[in-house]
């Protein structure tokens, strides 16, 4: 799933961030990714894919494969531990999460998002082996799933809608999009459209979307809200307490 699906529009001279949106691009595929689609995606021409990657190859952070498509390097792994030691988002989150999903009886999921993508971090149930829950489960979009829609309708409006723009989000499917956002971010929780999800939002900022999976019926929405907010509140308080 890609990360930036910007515009369609004429290529343009990179900008500091082009490097950095191609890597998040690769490290979020499912599969290598060639120098084309990248470009594609970037709005970059394909030669300057190759000096714009040059460097993080050699940090280790990018590899090629032998038909010179992109995929990430062996550096990505001491990436990933420096992003989680300043984060702390999982190591906050876990016990709760597993508490969760015992009182519960229902899966759950704790995803961040970037653009319109939602990135699993952790997804089970009581019975699931924990090497299993984290990173559990590919990448969504950020607005078919519950607790995407929570994290997006967080966004400022004109943030937003500069981000519904970059990402060439259809035109006609905005307003009913943008409709749901904003009685979101008045009742503080979404419940996904086939009624399959509750998720509310983590940390200032905020951090995460957290989700419970399972039928939301009007007579079972009140106690799951209370199960969601009361651990996305203590999350919240463990990550205040461990701000670096």
């Amino acid at each position: 799933m890609p990360v930036n699906a910007s515009s369609p529009g004429r290529r343009h001279r990179p900008g500091p961030d082009a490097a950095l949106r191609c890597l998040l691009q690769i490290i979020a595929a499912d599969a290598p990714v060639a120098a084309p689609e990248l470009a594609s995606r970037q709005r970059l021409a394909a030669g300057q894919v190759p000096r714009l990657l040059a460097p993080l190859a050699a940090l280790g952070l990018l590899s090629r494969t032998p038909d010179r498509r992109w995929l990430a390097g062996p550096g990505v792994h001491a990436l990933a531990a420096m992003a989680e030691r300043r984060s702390r988002l999982l190591a906050c989150a876990l016990p709760h999460l597993r508490d969760l999903a015992a009182a519960s009886g229902r899966p759950v999921t704790l995803g961040v998002l970037w653009q319109l993508t939602l990135f699993p971090v952790y997804h089970g149930d009581a019975a699931t082996p924990l090497e299993t829950t984290i990173t559990g489960g590919p990448p969504r979009r950020a607005d078919r799933c519950a607790s995407g829609r929570v994290l997006l309708a967080a966004r400022p409006p004109r943030e937003l809608l500069a981000l519904l723009d970059a990402e060439g989000y259809a035109e006609d499917e905005r307003p009913e999009l943008l409709l749901d956002l904003a009685e979101i971010r008045g009742r503080q929780y979404a419940v996904q459209a086939d009624r399959n999800a509750l998720a509310v939002s983590v940390g200032t900022g905020p951090a995460a979307g957290l989700a419970l999976h399972g039928p939301v019926t009007d007579d079972l929405l009140p106690a799951l809200l209370g199960h969601l907010r009361a651990t996305a509140r203590q999350i919240t308080e463990s990550l205040l307490r461990h701000r670096p």
